[in-house]
């Protein structure tokens, strides 16, 4: 976005002040309003493609009465806030009365969590609605903010009639010319050089794009660009370190050898059979059904006591199913392999947190524990990144 186009944005969303507001609030007092009514039409710009989703998540944990429902509700909604209630700022342009809309609006702004509430509440907000619906004013207000003319969700509009640039087939042969001098002109260290930082400018940018104004076109256009050329660039072609070394080595003079003959002949008698060896391979090392014991063992002594419809089959999740799903977590891996134990840890329990919400439909009570009862939820986090992140030593 260009500084022309953002200076007229600018100036569009204070022309609906002039618009709206000029008889019931001096100039000086046109952010009362202005402001926070830009900061609800992105955020609810932002939370529209997810509205079912957070809904229909709301009405599952409400069936199941669970009062803990935070983790959940941002997770639907694929966000750090949320808003459960029936409306977006949409579904609030067509009212019968004005009496109407304010209740409407009133919810709405209830529904959003309690970040976004706090954000609402230092704007002091909800004292400018009784004024605004007495005057009439918050039906167009709202209408106005609305405008296709004006762009205040996180996706860039390119052209003035919405779309969003170019064609893929006129853009695909740009990035595969791209691709070329990348595969061609870089070796292996080039590669990882570059496909690194971009992918570093591409999240740093996109993070920074959610809570500063855009003020410089080429960023946004180098980040516009690059979105779309790293999922196209290949892997670094690794050298094979291993190409002629057998070449090199002569291996007549590893050939096997005939050392000594012997025959091997069980004696004629009668015997009994040992039994098996508990040492040496070919078995589940010792340390890790210790181990296994000890999580069962602790879980009992702890939450034995809690009436579990199939213990069983939550034993089962506990040892087996929720640590090989966490474990199998793209983003938990990645920070095992690239990053430290705290990085790790984090990234651990957001993929726990992901494994419990979609266990939420068939293992209820489970979820139920974890959302509520916090030494359950602190337990279970400990023991899965205890044994996804140092998993036991294998002899």
């Amino acid at each position: 976005m260009s500084n022309g186009d953002l200076n007229w944005i600018a100036n569009f969303i204070w022309g609906i002040a002039d618009d709206v507001l000029r008889d019931l609030y001096v100039r000086g007092k046109y952010r009362d309003v202005i402001l926070p009514m830009t900061v609800l039409r992105r955020l609810d710009a932002v939370l529209e493609p997810t509205k079912k989703a957070v809904l229909d998540m709301k009405a599952s944990l409400d069936k199941t009465r669970i009062s803990n429902q935070d983790q959940a509700l941002r997770q639907a909604a694929g966000q750090a806030f949320y808003n459960t209630s029936a409306f977006t700022l949409r579904d609030l342009r067509s009212r019968a009365s004005q009496q109407q809309l304010k209740a409407d609006f009133e919810a709405y702004l209830d529904g959003y969590s309690p970040n976004v509430q706090e954000i609402i509440d230092n704007f002091e907000f909800r004292n400018q609605i009784p004024r605004l619906s007495k005057a009439d004013a918050l039906g167009t207000l709202i209408e106005k903010f609305l405008d296709p003319s004006i762009n205040l969700s996180p996706n860039p509009v390119f052209n003035s009639d919405g779309s969003h640039g170019a064609d893929r087939d006129r853009l695909d042969p740009i990035l595969d010319a791209c691709v070329a001098v990348y595969r061609e002109n870089l070796d292996e260290d080039g590669q990882v050089d570059f496909k690194g930082k971009a992918k570093a400018f591409t999240r740093t940018y996109g993070f920074l794009s959610q809570v500063l104004p855009y003020t410089n076109a080429e960023w946004e256009k180098l980040s516009i660009f690059l979105t779309f050329l790293v999922p196209k660039l290949p892997a670094p072609i690794e050298e094979d370190l291993s190409k002629g070394i057998l070449e090199a080595i002569d291996m007549d003079s590893y050939r096997v050898e005939k050392q000594a003959a012997v025959r091997i002949q069980l004696p004629d008698a009668n015997a009994e059979i040992e039994p098996v060896p508990t040492y040496g391979g070919g078995r589940k090392p010792e340390p890790e059904l210790d181990h296994l014991s000890n999580i069962l063992k602790t879980f009992n002594d702890q939450f034995g006591n809690i009436q579990w419809t199939d213990a069983d089959r939550v034993r089962k999740l506990i040892t087996e199913e929720i640590p090989a799903r966490v474990s199998a977590d793209t983003a938990y891996q990645n920070a095992k392999k690239n990053s430290d134990r705290q990085n790790a840890r984090i990234e651990h329990d957001k993929a726990l947190a992901r494994v419990i919400v979609s266990l939420m439909k068939d293992d209820t009570e489970l979820f139920k524990q974890f959302s509520d009862n916090e030494s359950f939820k602190k337990w279970l986090t400990d023991t899965v990144f205890t044994a996804t992140y140092e998993p036991r030593p294998k002899t």
